[in-house]
């Protein structure tokens, strides 16, 4: 008894030999309170009683108690060892998800994942690029709240953010750059964004694109980590994950705009003409678009009316893909990425040749007119030289007769003296 008197004078603690050789065995079996002459610390002065209580709390939990907190424990280990995993097969499978380190090999294991973190199924709910954007074109342009409920109830679509999610995949390109979805034939220096046809229209301080977007995107931001916060429980591995899509999807955004922005004054330093700068950079970053939405292409047409779990299914999963590429681009800067060279080769191959045409032509149409203007002043100076030839000629003519004249006035002056 003197030892455990003494471990629990140095904060040790008791386990059920113990309690049972002091017998308080009873207290994690839920009989009456300890004395207080057993649980005391004889060296903890005024804190006794404190450290007493804190050191009989543990004792008084119930066997299911102890049951609870060993499965969370063993529970929490085994969530660490399949994050660990997944980061791993992330890593070595090309085809696995590199997002959050989920590793998801196929569609069937993020459904699997969907059907135990998200039975709800809201499609609206993790966000990409595209997705945002298409939030932020509803947001500027409005919509009839109303009669679009309407639609979604006949539809048995859960909430406007699931169906903003589904109309984000009618198109490569978001609705805020091209409105215009079918094919076009574009002008030589017109822009790739049939919304934003000029950089001044991008850029304006007061009005512009740029301005908008931004200030929508902050917007959405927090209204969308509002709406998450509400949908599921906080802390959860689909809250994590949830707002993990949302930072990373306007983080992108805000380096996509800085990618326009150097780009163009980039191409505007090396002499590159308004028109024909912004022309190629919105060109490059319709590229972007196009590519991180690869992944969403066709996706809608697999859409199944009034199934939202499978509609969910094939969001969460084009949505995932489409943050490994939208993180490829980060990860190099955006310029520094594969797509821009290839696209910058491409622009160099179609329009070098064309434009050498171009001043080839012009030079030739110039030196054509000099041409002309030459033959007419040569023509000029023939008639001007023929004229004093003429004149040359009249003249030696009067001269002789003048000579001939002052021979004869000098024979009469000579035969009067």
């Amino acid at each position: 008894m003197a030892f455990i008197s003494a471990s629990r004078g140095l904060g040790g603690r008791l386990d059920d030999v113990e309690l049972k050789l002091v017998g308080i065995d009873h207290l994690s079996r839920g009989a009456p309170a300890t004395p207080s002459h057993l649980t005391r610390d004889p060296h903890s002065g005024l804190n006794s009683g404190a450290d007493a209580a804190s050191r009989v709390r543990p004792m008084l939990l119930s066997d299911d108690d102890v049951s609870a907190k060993e499965l969370a424990r063993v529970e929490s280990r085994v969530d660490t060892m399949e994050r660990k995993l997944h980061g791993l097969l992330a890593k070595s499978d090309e085809r696995a998800i590199l997002f959050a380190g989920l590793g998801f090999q196929s569609i069937s294991d993020s459904n699997a994942w969907l059907e135990s973190e998200l039975s709800k199924h809201r499609s609206g709910l993790i966000v990409d690029a595209h997705m945002v954007f298409e939030h932020i074109y509803h947001a500027i342009e409005g919509i009839d709240t109303i009669a679009t409920m309407e639609k979604l109830y006949k539809i048995k679509v859960l909430c406007i953010a699931d169906s903003v999610a589904m109309t984000s995949f009618d198109a490569k390109t978001p609705k805020y750059f091209s409105r215009s979805q079918g094919h076009r034939v574009l002008k030589l220096d017109a822009s790739y964004f049939d919304t934003i046809v000029s950089h001044a229209e991008w850029s304006d301080v007061g009005t512009g694109f740029k301005m908008r977007l931004q200030e929508a995107l902050a917007e959405f931001q927090e209204s969308h980590a509002s709406f998450i916060d509400q949908g599921v429980e906080i802390g959860s591995k689909v809250h994590v994950l949830a707002h993990g899509a949302l930072t990373e999807s306007c983080a992108w955004i805000i380096g996509f705009i800085q990618f326009i922005d150097e780009y163009y004054r980039e191409l505007s330093k090396a002499k590159f003409g308004p028109m024909k700068a912004w022309h190629v950079t919105t060109r490059l970053a319709k590229r972007i678009l196009d590519e991180v939405g690869t992944p969403r292409y066709g996706v809608q047409g697999s859409f199944q009316v009034g199934d939202s779990t499978q509609i969910c299914q094939q969001i969460f999963w084009a949505v995932l893909k489409s943050h490994d590429v939208m993180t490829s681009y980060k990860r190099l800067n955006f310029k520094n990425h594969p797509s821009i060279a290839t696209e910058l080769v491409k622009f160099l191959a179609i329009n070098t040749s064309f434009e050498a045409i171009e001043r080839v032509t012009s030079k030739v149409a110039d030196l054509e007119k000099e041409a002309v203007e030459y033959k007419k002043q040569i023509a000029a100076a023939v008639k001007s030289a023929a004229s004093a030839a003429n004149k040359a000629d009249e003249a030696k003519k009067q001269l002789e007769s003048f000579l001939k004249r002052l021979t004869k006035l000098e024979d009469k002056v000579a035969a009067k003296l």
